[in-house]
């Protein structure tokens, strides 16, 4: 790909794209946004591509979501997620279940797996940090941790503790008692969960490693 993309005459290549396209497919061509370029510097629709280092696959490329398909998704979150919008969690999560499957489905071609991986644990963290806000006051937080099974000694010492909220909300204070499991019951559900399920269904997923 590499060699051929390097000793091709692009403007001819081009041109004899667009006859096609015009003449046989009677398909009307955007000169201004048709463009030969590496697949590597390409996005469309969303995607983008990405060299393939698998053994055997020397000089492919597979598809992948553009950056800025994950600005504006992480975009999107942000908002559904914003502390200062009073709001259930409950309510926030059902958002994020919408939005997820949405996402998921549209780009359930594409290879994302370490990105949703990512994604899940800041989502996680986006909505402790907002379960964090709600219990507002010290008090109110040291009867949660205890509630939570949190010894009093510890639980107090982060209840009354001067860390900003998002350290709080990605610490392991946190982590260990709003658990993964926790949200599960509020109908949480994984980014990469349900993306894998909507690519893979019931056949053998590979490992991503």
């Amino acid at each position: 790909m590499k060699s051929f993309f390097d000793r091709v005459n692009h403007d001819k290549l081009l041109a004899g794209i667009s006859r096609f396209l015009e003449k046989k497919l009677h398909l009307e061509v955007n000169q201004e946004k048709t463009k030969i370029v590496r697949p590597a510097h390409f996005t469309l629709l969303g995607h983008s591509f990405v060299p393939a280092y698998k053994k055997g696959e020397r000089g492919k490329y597979r598809l992948s979501i553009a950056g800025k398909s994950w600005e504006r998704l992480k975009g999107k979150i942000k908002e559904i997620t914003r502390k200062a919008t009073p709001k259930p969690v409950q309510e926030r999560i059902e958002e994020l279940n919408r939005l997820m499957r949405g996402w998921a489905n549209y780009f359930k071609h594409a290879t994302g797996y370490q990105k949703f991986k990512d994604l899940d644990a800041w989502i996680r963290c986006r909505l402790r940090y907002c379960i964090w806000k709600q219990w507002k006051r010290p008090r109110r937080r040291l009867r949660a941790f205890l509630q939570l099974g949190v010894e009093e000694s510890w639980a107090r010492r982060f209840a009354y503790s001067r860390m900003g909220g998002w350290a709080i909300a990605c610490s392991p204070i946190m982590g260990t008692t709003v658990t993964e499991a926790r949200l599960r019951q509020k109908g949480y559900i994984p980014f990469l969960e349900y993306y894998l399920d909507v690519k893979y269904g019931d056949k053998t997923r590979p490992n991503p490693k």
